[in-house]
């Protein structure tokens, strides 16, 4: 099989890397089709995926099997005052990637966010929920979905959460780095969502990419946190002895607002896989064990 990941050097796009290399990992082994698979891997300088020339030249060029999007504008309260550029890689940049893939008959995985709901809610939203986001960068993303569909007909996309992996800078990491540095930590304690180890989704999505079920999913760590008590669990399972102070969220301001409740019911994904993604504690625990 030969495989495009875009957004390569990312927490997802590093660890579907290294999935696809080893052909394994704690939670099982691939599906035989990933066996030896040719990967065609982008990011940038190397590739400007708001250009659809661009996209559709390098889609050409490799004629993957499977195109994988892991490329995104994260920078949420950035996004507040660039919603332009944001959008331009969220949706537009997408839109390409989908066409991309529909016209070399390649499967097409996208991924989105929590984002896209308002946070409002007091239990874990389904793919039915109606969307409402309330920040330029949840609007972007919400776009991007709705092109994905309209230029793709075998397109996956898949909704997650407080991802954190082995590349980059994320949550875990910078609990640990500040909790060694500083030796106390205040963590907003009334948002809720789900932590979600980049290994498993990745692990995750090529369980679903190997499938024929297109469609909408949500994927993220199983149970829900907030972020103050998930920080308490990095730093104990990290061995880290700082002071942790729990905060609220009027007491954290950002640019862009935060959703309150954000955990994702993952049901539809366990129905179709036939299998659960691990409960965030003992995803962020094998995390540690791999990475101190």
């Amino acid at each position: 099989m030969r495989i495009a990941i875009i957004g390569c050097k990312g927490q997802l796009g590093s660890a579907l890397i290294k999935l696809l290399r080893e052909g394994n990992c704690r939670l099982g082994t691939l599906p035989e089709v990933y066996t030896n698979a040719e990967l065609s891997c982008a990011d940038l300088p190397e590739l400007d995926i708001t250009d659809a020339a661009q996209v559709s030249a390098f889609a050409q060029a490799a004629r993957p099997h499977l195109l994988i999007n892991c490329a995104a504008y994260t920078a949420v309260d950035v996004a507040e005052s660039n919603e332009n550029t944001a959008y331009a890689i969220n949706a537009t940049a997408v839109e390409n990637l989908a066409r991309a893939a529909q016209t070399v008959g390649a499967k097409f995985v996208h991924i989105s966010t929590d984002y896209v709901f308002d946070g409002r809610g007091d239990r874990p939203y389904t793919e039915a929920d109606t969307p409402n986001p309330q920040t330029a960068y949840g609007r972007g993303k919400i776009a991007g979905e709705g092109l994905v569909f309209s230029a793709c007909d075998k397109a996956f996309v898949l909704r997650t959460a407080w991802l954190y992996g082995e590349t980059g800078s994320n949550f875990v990491k910078t609990m640990l780095k500040k909790g060694r540095e500083l030796g106390a930590l205040r963590v907003v304690s009334d948002q809720h969502g789900c932590p979600t180890n980049a290994a498993d989704l990745a692990f995750f999505l090529l369980l679903l990419a190997a499938t024929e079920n297109y469609g909408l999913y949500h994927c993220t760590g199983a149970g829900e946190t907030t972020w103050y008590d998930f920080a308490r669990e990095i730093l104990r399972l990290g061995k880290v002895a700082a002071t942790l102070t729990p905060c609220t969220t009027a007491e954290y301001r950002t640019a862009a607002a935060r959703p309150a409740y954000s955990a994702l019911d993952c049901g539809k994904l366990e129905k179709t896989l036939d299998r659960r993604m691990p409960c965030w504690k003992e995803a962020l625990a094998a995390f540690l064990q791999m990475n101190q």
